[in-house]
């Protein structure tokens, strides 16, 4: 690409040629095709890609807010001729972070390059291409180059330590119906083979003894109290004010965690049901964390319709409400809806408010909260 200097000089050096032309001077001609030759050279220098190969890294791939990431970058000249030192810049989300790429003579390898990427930011960000400026050294021509490898960086939501929610638990009279409770109740649940560790107690002979194989099998015994939680994310832009919405992606990761961490199964919905997500204690709660750090505001679903339209009638389950600045009538509606849990708690995330505080609208407790630290406290000592 031209510069403006560079195309000043072009601009005289055609100006030139043209008046040389006019008045029959070829020397005027000559000088002007002398000055525009080094303004061409620069221009088709600065085009050149210089066959330079880029191999990427990132480490860790998935952080919170605010946690290292690393992009560690390798740079190798697949090109026949030697390519000069180069100021390039690392592309990150919407961000640009600046790297030297050194000279590098036919099949050379650049020192790998180890750069800090922002995490500033939640979101999932595409990590490169790797831009490459190439300036001209009497600066008539810039030109850029960019490699086509990418990664991807996964920036969740901060997460706060939260005390796990007790009440509203499902109680199976007959036993759990599915894997999603843990052992170690009183509840038969089936056999399973026995694996090193098991408690010898548990060993069933009648079924070893029928089995005619001598494989050992174990009585298996679940909980039937399973603390269930729905966590319901409102993605309705004009709910919120600020950095709102981030105060509540950092309330729905905290709650999340802790009920994964507790064991305890969890749903995760947004307003406009565009995000279903399931998770135990069993799987973690990663995909559940990637889901977060790439939801966005977008619909305008109101509140009771949202909580009305979630698929759930049970009644030991535990609904959580997120949202923003949303007047009481419209959390008193939503309140309502979720007569069909056994608790309902709604998370109030608004950066604008006096203070973090723990009220009841209607039979509806809510939790505003000023921040991800504030909605931590209120939360804990809701709980406590």
């Amino acid at each position: 690409m031209i510069t403006r200097s560079g195309g000043a000089v072009l601009v005289v050096a055609v100006l030139a040629v043209a008046a040389g032309l006019v008045l029959g001077y070829p020397e005027l001609v000559g000088l002007g095709a002398g000055v525009a030759v080094p303004v061409l050279v620069a221009v088709m220098g600065a085009r050149s890609s210089g066959g330079l190969v880029v191999a990427r890294l990132v480490s860790p791939g998935r952080v919170a807010v605010g946690e290292a990431a690393t992009s560690l970058l390798v740079v190798r000249n697949e090109g026949p001729r030697r390519t000069r030192r180069l100021h390039a810049g690392e592309t990150v989300g919407v961000q640009m972070v600046a790297v030297d790429v050194p000279a590098l003579g036919p099949g050379e390898t650049a020192p790998p390059v180890s750069m800090s990427l922002p995490t500033g930011r939640r979101g999932v960000h595409t990590v490169g291409p790797l831009r490459f400026g190439r300036p001209d050294p009497f600066g008539f021509a810039a030109g850029t180059q960019r490699d086509t490898a990418t990664a991807v960086l996964t920036v969740y939501p901060r997460v706060h330590a939260l005390r796990p929610l007790g009440a509203g638990a499902a109680r199976d009279l007959d036993g759990p119906t599915s894997e999603l409770s843990r052992e170690g109740g009183i509840a038969f649940h089936g056999l399973r083979r026995y694996v090193p560790g098991d408690d010898v107690r548990l060993i069933h002979w009648r079924a070893v003894a029928r089995s005619g194989t001598g494989e050992l099998v174990v009585r298996q015994h679940m909980e039937t109290v399973r603390p269930q939680v729905v966590v319901l994310v409102d993605t309705n832009p004009s709910s919120y004010r600020g950095d709102g919405f981030e105060v509540a992606m950092e309330a729905a990761a905290s709650i999340v965690h802790s009920s994964v961490e507790s064991m305890h199964p969890i749903r995760l919905i947004t307003s406009d049901h565009t995000t279903r997500s399931w998770a135990t204690g069993e799987g973690g709660d990663g995909s559940l964390f990637d889901q977060l750090a790439g939801l966005e505001p977008g619909d305008t679903v109101s509140l009771a319709e949202a909580v009305g339209s979630i698929g759930v009638h049970e009644p030991g389950w535990t609904l959580v409400i997120i949202t923003g600045s949303v007047p009481d009538q419209e959390l008193a509606v939503a309140g309502e809806f979720g007569s069909r849990f056994g608790q309902v708690l709604a998370v109030r995330a608004d950066p604008t408010a006096r203070t973090s505080e723990v009220r009841h609208v209607g039979s509806l407790t809510v939790l505003t909260a000023t921040g991800g630290e504030q909605f931590a406290q209120v939360w804990n000592e809701q709980l406590a």
